[in-house]
């Protein structure tokens, strides 16, 4: 997917790389061997709606692949305090498929490295009403992270000066859900097998005067060794409806609708770096 295509896409589902932070829809649990990984495989696909145009609406696919690698631990420093970290690193691919092979182009590989503490991901927990709750008992809107650096395309790796790292929208569209409704254990197939999961469903509602964007997923839980992360596989919807600002909010129409569906395809050991810092 080329650069300038990606944040057109960007800009007609009113997203910016400043959203909300947020980590904990991908990463559950942190295995505890180093290098073990996992990757995901599926597809991004978006339809923009062109109700006025003769020639409909206009439909885009690409595959996309999504892994993640627990790498070394380390000491980093939250809020002032010293604790056990983790580094995890994070690459997603999009494009289309040629010959068998992804064409990302230059804005559709994506590569994150982050100082993750340990005890942010392994105590977050969802309660009898739905909530998601950090190790404080508030409710986890963000993890935060020691250190994190980021390289999109062939750029150089840049420094995350946030303290927080963003998933949402640059890696996937699963957000930071503050509810997660349990929906019960089922079987899933990945291509490992047959692991059990909790299924859990979340949605994400953002409206102002002109935009408002929900967004719905099906997110499959497990503690399977197949799902070293936590998740075995996902679906995500992002509708985008629009409206003037003098209009009332059942003005809103259909813009544009974003669907990701990712399932585990490989699980692995002994991962290194991709991103080497001097």
């Amino acid at each position: 997917m080329s650069r300038v295509l990606w944040c057109l896409l960007a800009v007609s589902l009113g997203l910016g790389w400043c959203g909300r932070a947020s980590a904990q829809g991908l990463i559950w649990s942190i295995p505890e061997e180093e290098g073990r990984w996992v990757r995901y495989e599926g597809t991004y696909s978006q339809v923009m709606k062109r109700p006025d145009d003769p020639a409909g609406d206009l439909k885009l696919s690409w595959s996309r692949h999504l892994t993640i690698k627990a790498l070394n631990t380390e000491e980093g420093e939250i809020d002032g305090l010293t604790v056990p970290c983790r580094w995890l690193e994070i690459k997603m691919i999009t494009g289309p498929v040629k010959e068998g092979i992804i064409d990302a182009g230059p804005g559709g590989i994506r590569l994150y490295k982050i100082l993750v503490p340990v005890e942010a991901i392994s105590k977050v927990k969802i309660t009898d009403d739905n909530q998601v709750l950090d190790a404080d008992k508030v409710l986890a809107t963000y993890v935060k992270i020691a250190k994190g650096y980021r390289k999109i395309g062939n750029e150089s790796a840049a420094p995350i000066e946030t303290g927080v790292f963003q998933v949402y929208p640059a890696l996937t569209i699963v957000e930071h859900y503050r509810e997660l409704k349990e929906l019960g254990r089922e079987d899933v197939n990945v291509r490992e097998g047959t692991v059990s999961a909790n299924h859990l469903q979340g949605e994400m509602v953002t409206e102002d005067e002109f935009t408002r964007s929900t967004n719905t997923a099906d997110i499959w839980k497990s503690e399977d060794a197949a799902a070293p992360f936590g998740v075995a596989k996902w679906q995500v919807s992002l509708l985008v409806e629009r409206k003037d600002s003098t209009e009332s909010r059942d003005a809103f129409q259909p813009l544009s609708e974003v669907l990701e569906e990712m399932n585990t395809a490989e699980v692995g050991e002994s991962a290194e770096s991709e991103l080497v810092l001097d």
